[in-house]
């Protein structure tokens, strides 16, 4: 599949995000140390270390999601 206006040839990571389920994410971090593309950092106001996605610098590669301790903490999902 090919979107002019895109730029080049689209892969499924194109169109895909991972967001953080608090209720279910244990802080451990493991999610920003393997992200290739440095797209979750620490809240460093959250007195539980919470982390977050910038959703703009992630490319939605997945790579966090092989790595996550919690399953279900990190969800992938379509734009």
């Amino acid at each position: 599949m090919y979107l002019p206006d895109h730029g080049g040839p689209i892969t499924s990571g194109d169109f895909m995000k991972v967001r953080i389920d608090y209720t279910i994410c244990n802080s451990c971090g493991l999610c920003r140390e393997v992200c290739p593309e440095w797209a979750i950092t620490q809240k460093y106001l959250e007195p539980r270390h919470l982390y977050e996605v910038h959703a703009e610098k992630c490319t939605g590669c997945g790579e966090c999601l092989e790595y996550c301790p919690a399953p279900g903490a990190l969800v992938q999902y379509e734009l």
